[in-house]
């Protein structure tokens, strides 16, 4: 049998130096990081590479022996991919969980059928749990209960020596907490002017009194957008909206049966007819493939003229688009 390539073999080139955030929290990371605060949870802005800065952090806590092996866990193949590739750049060391390696990645549907070895590897083994994009976990309190994927992490962590969890937005849309992260139970939100890093609210419940409290995440290491974009990471976002002024819809009449056409000079004036949402509207494939033709467009741009440390790099992140609509005909 055939084993993956080791980064010896790859003659990959020397890896850049890391980026002053990425040191600062290393050095947190490392400092924070014990028996008594197993769990780091590392916030930062998409595309300023989270990903590179945990693999350092397990080869400097190899390096003081504090951990044996490191295990990742992404939510699809492309992302376990690409940041196995990163942490066998930075280990030197093969990724593919088998005699050698430093460790493993899989993603969180494949988390559950291998759990039990997995938590025999910890058991034996002084294992670092990386868990990107942790947002997609959810544990106990608010929204419906833990999901399948923060269930598998809440059972492996007790065999965990240590994890670190990464997300650019640690927060969920149904209220529920991410497992393993500190939060902290308050009536209101604090000030901003009193915290020292930033809290994010998640479940909330009533005790006995009718006074409610809330579940205020509290990341270990925050690096927000606004601190990429002025040490030049990351880009200033640009918004591209495209509407069209020469809509049709066509369709029959409910009682008569006829053909009709009507014509619209906005998507959001065709949005006021009764049989369009915005929900079915996004689902058409032509505006959708509008909007495909136009990131492929600037990606190419960005492609042909990149900037230094353009954060939205054309390898690993596709022209992302907050909004955007397309000419089309209904």
């Amino acid at each position: 049998m055939k084993l993956p390539s080791s980064p010896q073999d790859t003659g990959r080139e020397p890896l850049p130096p890391l980026r002053p955030w990425q040191s600062a929290c290393l050095d947190q990371a490392l400092e924070t990081l014990s028996p008594r605060h197993p769990h780091f949870l590392c916030q930062a802005t998409p595309g300023a590479g989270k990903m590179r800065l945990a693999a350092e952090l397990a080869k400097a806590l190899m390096a003081r022996g504090d951990i044996d092996h490191v295990l990742y866990c992404g939510p699809t193949r492309a992302v376990v991919k690409a940041a196995v590739e990163t942490l066998q750049a930075v280990l030197d060391r093969p990724m593919h969980g088998q005699l050698g390696a430093a460790g493993a990645g899989l993603t969180y549907h494949a988390l559950p059928g291998r759990l039990d070895a997995l938590k025999h590897l910890g058991h034996r083994y002084r294992v670092l749990l990386i868990w990107d994009e942790s947002h997609h976990a959810a544990g106990h309190i608010g929204g419906e209960g833990p999901n399948q994927w923060g269930m598998a992490l809440m059972a492996l962590e007790r065999q965990m020596t240590y994890t670190m969890a990464l997300s650019g937005t640690p927060w969920r849309t149904d209220g529920s907490c991410l497992p393993l992260l500190r939060y902290l139970e308050v009536a209101d939100a604090p000030p901003e002017s009193e915290a020292t890093l930033p809290a994010y609210p998640a479940g909330s419940a009533k005790s006995g009194s009718a006074a409610s409290t809330t579940q205020m995440l509290l990341p270990d290491f925050v690096y927000t957008l606004q601190d990429a974009i002025r040490d030049g990471v990351c880009r200033y976002p640009r918004v591209q909206l495209v509407d069209n002024r020469a809509i049709e819809l066509t369709g029959f009449h409910p009682r008569t049966g006829r053909r009709e056409t009507h014509s619209y000079t906005s998507i959001p004036q065709l949005l006021r007819h009764p049989a369009i949402d915005y929900g079915s509207l996004v689902r058409l494939d032509a505006p959708m493939q509008r909007v495909l033709n136009l990131s492929r467009e600037q990606q190419g741009k960005r492609m042909k003229n990149p900037t230094p440390r353009e954060c939205l790099r054309g390898r690993s992140h596709p022209a992302r688009l907050s909004s955007a609509f397309a000419e089309y005909r209904l």
